[in-house]
């Protein structure tokens, strides 16, 4: 999966990280969690979430683990 991120066109990761940040929105609010709440959860500045949220900042895969585990996702 991870190589397919390295070949898709620039369009094609601004679409990948927009629906991203809308997911982890949607999953944040739907655990009752304010953006400082989980930003604390997972190690990030608020700042740092508010701006994956709006894909304005990408996601390394230490901070997807955590907001993985966050979410109790596997």
């Amino acid at each position: 999966m991870w190589y397919s991120l390295i070949v898709m066109s620039t369009e094609q990761k601004k679409e990948f990280s927009q629906k991203l940040g809308q997911r982890i929105k949607a999953l944040r609010e739907s655990f009752g969690f304010s953006q400082e709440d989980l930003a604390d959860r997972v190690g990030l500045h608020r700042v740092a979430l508010t701006q994956i949220e709006n894909a304005q900042r990408e996601v390394s895969a230490q901070e997807l683990v955590a907001l993985s585990d966050a979410f109790n996702l596997s």
